[in-house]
């Protein structure tokens, strides 16, 4: 990004990525498309709302972010926290504290083998992440793995695992992956130090 702004091939450094979730066995990864240098808005739905970028802490050195609050249905699983928006992970995690407020909450405990969240029952509510005043939400179809897509991470049937889990309680310890980025479009705008999500198309 750095050197087609320097030649002068883009106008702003901005980087728009959209990701196509991987849903029922779907395990390909040629799902994605990035447009150098702006948006492409047939990939998202409404309009792009944008959230400025850390400018210190652990996180800043990367896509750097607040976050105002992480909710499962009506229960707050942290009212602030700090991370990364990084589309090179598959995961969304959150840090302990959230972590274990979001397995009380929806009845989960942490797996053993894989080290996924784990329920017996499946969760019903849905998964929010509020970045300044706007929340954005993941359906259960949108945070647990897809059962068709179980072989893939070494889980076995009879219960339901979320690409929700534990970031630790230290330094950056929260990162927004894929998971969440195959629901929303996001643009990383260097030019104007922001993160803009949007409904994906």
């Amino acid at each position: 990004m750095d050197n087609l702004y320097s030649q002068g091939s883009i106008s702003s450094e901005v980087l728009g990525v959209y990701f196509k979730p991987e849903s029922g066995s779907d395990s390909n990864d040629a799902n994605g498309e990035l447009t150098l240098g702006g948006v492409d808005s047939s990939k998202y739905t409404g309009a792009l709302t944008y959230f400025p970028t850390l400018k210190s802490g652990s996180a800043a050195a990367y896509w750097g972010i607040s976050i105002a609050s992480f909710s499962y249905g009506s229960t707050t699983l942290a009212s602030s926290a700090t991370g990364i928006v990084d589309t090179g992970t598959t995961l969304i995690y959150i840090p302990t504290s959230a972590y274990n407020k979001f397995l009380s909450a929806a009845g989960g405990s942490t797996d053993n083998n894989s080290g996924l969240a784990a329920f017996t029952t499946k969760p019903t509510a849905n998964f929010n992440i509020k970045f300044g005043s706007t929340t954005y939400t993941l359906t259960p179809a949108q945070y647990l793995i897809p059962t068709a897509q179980y072989s893939n991470f070494g889980v076995s049937s009879g219960k339901y695992y979320a690409w929700v889990t534990d970031g630790g309680s230290s330094g950056v310890n929260t990162i927004i992956g894929q998971k969440f980025l195959e629901n929303y479009y996001s643009v990383y705008d260097t030019t104007n130090s922001r993160i803009g999500f949007a409904t994906r198309a």
